[in-house]
């Protein structure tokens, strides 16, 4: 982004170490160690907040939607670039990777259909909102790379034993390699505009 625009940019992580690589790499942006939750920054600071795959991980998206619009200027964009919808998830032929990939995310404190409720959660929050989906189709290069690493997130979940993920791991891997498997995801993403409306905004699950 920094090639593509001369305007102020501020990056947040709340993780010291992804601040510290990332200002080592990239020179013209303010990096900043903070939670969205509770922002440091001054009302009306920014045009536009960008986050992506960041309401995923949020219990209370709402609360963090409206901290957001805090920091935005009267006219300015809240942009979710990506979140997506574990509850849509394709996979054929169909080994139970998406059905414990979703609750190895609910165990971790993640909201796995939170893409399908952008357009709600925005909306409530007295944004005119526009929504997009697409569908992410993991290419086999990448199914070759990263399913026996997926296993694992479900094995250290626990809801897998070590014999099943070991088990697992090798019929994906031949199922991969005869370049028969399909794997699909929907991602949703969201642009809402500040603007002032005369009631209140109601969390629509509170």
């Amino acid at each position: 982004m920094r090639k593509e625009t001369e305007a102020q940019i501020t990056a947040i992580d709340s993780d010291h170490i992804n601040i510290a690589n990332a200002s080592e790499k990239i020179k013209g942006i303010e990096f900043y160690r903070e939670v969205a939750d509770k922002l440091s920054m001054r009302d009306d600071s920014f045009d536009i907040v960008f986050c992506h795959y960041y309401f995923l991980w949020k219990p209370k998206p709402f609360g963090v939607l409206m901290e957001l619009k805090r920091v935005v200027k009267d006219g300015g964009y809240i942009v979710a670039l990506a979140e997506p919808d574990y509850l849509g998830w394709i996979e054929n032929p169909d080994l139970g990777l998406g059905k414990n990939h979703l609750k190895a995310l609910e165990k971790q404190g993640g909201n796995p259909n939170v893409g399908r409720r952008l357009l709600s959660i925005f909306s409530s929050g007295g944004l005119e909102t526009s929504i997009h989906i697409n569908t992410r189709i993991w290419a086999h290069e990448e199914l070759e790379g990263c399913i026996e690493h997926e296993w694992q997130n479900v094995y250290e979940a626990g809801l897998v034993s070590e014999e099943e993920f070991k088990a697992k791991v090798e019929e994906e891997k031949k199922i991969i390699e005869e370049k028969l498997k399909v794997i699909a995801l929907p991602i949703f993403s969201a642009i809402g505009k500040k603007v002032i409306l005369p009631d209140e905004v109601i969390d629509p699950y509170d």
